[in-house]
């Protein structure tokens, strides 16, 4: 009984137990003979029952708590996948890219996670830090993906805004977004191919005339050697990766070695063609401008590697068709040595052309930059508002005070159309830039600058003279393009201090 308090326990602590109810041996312990009924104690069955229900209950909290688990970790999947296909289609489709680490931080405060982001030339490394259960903060882990992708398409960039905006709103669901977003990214192209072919010659012609001063007889060559260009780049280089490392090479050696060829009928006065013309505008399509403003942009914005990286390129870039002009024109010399050796042309159209023409090749390049049919008209509109003012400002200023004049008011007029539309701001202004780089190109000497460079020596001349005396001459394309890069980037930094002087409230609208 002093073990087992309970057992045997009756109103009288000194009441014996009768011979019927127990068996003595003969060291004085009982051992019951027949069951008894305790007026207090513990029933082995509710002890057992008990111990079956705490059993079942801790089952049942494991249970959960690995239900709990599953379901958070597949969550956290979900908005991880959402985060990843965004940031893919911001760099697919050509979003801003000084501003998508921002973006990305704050796709990641809308879906309630942590991480960070590095962007650099044609990738981002993104890192998830979030803990899979919430509650639980030591199932934190990292988590760390590349997403690689380059590419230019405005349509599909604002479509793919569009639905960043609303996951950043709270307007859809997770599961909504990202089934969009694989849709978009699985869909065709919205123009075929060959289709665009076209859309090349048609550019070049136009800009023949209204960028480097042709003429209306230059058109249908500048035509047939946009074409070219076109089939190359599109066609050539999209099917055979090996060609696209020397498409800038060749098809600047073959337009300029047509141009120089068809400026030769009529002997060497340009009497029907001009070189100048035909050879830059044919080539004006594949300028690198939207890369060098991306490179400017970031540096800009402090993305020292990016924007370092991308204006190096930019600039080889630029070598590489300077090369590339140098080498076609001379090798006509070379069969003709009465071909011209002047790239001014001997008569242009009169400036109040410019009045169509300009509006018209802002159509051409808005397909060519790979707009939809609605996003067209007010990006001819703020193109047109924006040659018009790098027209007059560069009758009274240099080419760089004309272009950082003609990109603010394009970026104001662009971020006005935002705020006043809820509309993509970038996109509004691309093919307005793309207008704006030519035009500062042709107004700071062009892109020929070795024709009169021979390839090889002849009874009078030394090549290699000639060569070394000019060797600067080379570097001048990759200079021009820079300079004209940062006036753009400071018309547009300067535009968004205008419009947004305290700051953007809304991250969710992109600007430049």
């Amino acid at each position: 009984m002093l073990a087992r308090p309970g057992l045997g326990h009756t109103e009288s602590s000194t009441a014996v137990p009768t011979l019927g109810n127990s068996s003595y041996t003969s060291s004085g312990s009982g051992t019951p003979g027949t069951p008894r009924k305790f007026q207090a104690g513990v029933d082995p069955h509710e002890v057992t029952h008990a111990l079956r229900k705490l059993k079942e209950k801790m089952a049942h909290s494991n249970h959960a708590k690995q239900s709990r688990y599953i379901q958070a970790k597949s969550d956290l999947a979900h908005r991880r996948n959402l985060v990843l296909l965004m940031v893919y289609a911001f760099m697919a489709y050509g979003a801003p890219t000084h501003r998508i680490e921002e973006y990305t931080l704050a796709l990641f405060k809308a879906l309630d996670m942590e991480g960070r982001v590095n962007y650099t030339v044609g990738c981002t490394d993104i890192s998830f830090i979030n803990p899979i259960d919430p509650a639980d903060p030591m199932t934190r882990s990292a988590y760390t993906t590349l997403v690689k992708a380059q590419g230019l398409d405005i349509g599909a960039c604002e479509i793919s805004f569009r639905i960043y905006k609303d996951v950043v709103h709270g307007q859809v669901t997770i599961e909504e977004a990202t089934q969009k977003l694989i849709e978009l990214v699985e869909s065709p192209s919205f123009y075929k191919p060959w289709s665009v072919v076209p859309f090349y010659g048609l550019a070049s012609a136009f800009a023949c005339m209204w960028v480097y001063g042709g003429y209306w007889t230059d058109m249908p060559i500048a035509f047939t050697l946009g074409c070219t260009v076109g089939f190359l780049q599109v066609i050539v280089a999209a099917s055979n990766p090996l060609y696209s490392n020397v498409l800038e090479v060749t098809a600047a050696l073959i337009t300029s070695f047509g141009a120089r060829a068809f400026s030769s009928i009529g002997g060497s006065e340009q009497k029907y063609f001009c070189f100048g013309a035909i050879a830059e505008s044919s080539i004006t399509t594949i300028l690198p401008g939207y890369l060098v403003l991306c490179g400017a942009l970031e540096l800009q914005s402090k993305s020292i590697t990016a924007g370092s990286t991308r204006l190096f390129y930019a600039i080889i870039y630029s070598l590489l068709l300077g090369y590339g002009i140098d080498v076609g024109s001379q090798l006509w010399v070379v069969i003709d040595s009465n071909a011209p050796n002047s790239a001014t042309c001997p008569r242009s159209i009169n400036p109040r052309w410019k009045i169509l023409l300009v509006p018209t090749y802002l159509v051409w390049q808005a397909v060519l930059i790979r707009s939809r049919p609605n996003q067209i008209p007010v990006q001819v509109l703020l193109g047109s508002a924006a040659y018009t003012v790098n027209y007059f400002v560069s009758q009274y200023a240099t080419a760089q005070v004309a272009d950082t004049a003609s990109a603010f008011v394009l970026g104001v007029l662009g971020h006005l159309w935002a705020r006043s539309r809820r509309a993509f701001a970038f996109a509004s202004v691309v093919a307005g830039i793309m207008v704006l780089v030519p035009s500062g190109l042709s107004a700071q000497g062009g892109l020929i600058s070795g024709i009169t460079t021979p390839l090889f020596n002849n009874g009078t001349t030394s090549a290699q003279e000639i060569y070394e005396q000019n060797i600067y001459q080379s570097f001048s394309v990759g200079a021009q393009m820079i300079q004209v890069a940062v006036g753009l980037a400071v018309g547009l930094f300067l535009s968004a201090l205008v419009v947004y002087p305290f700051g953007r409230k809304n991250n969710a609208l992109f600007s430049f």
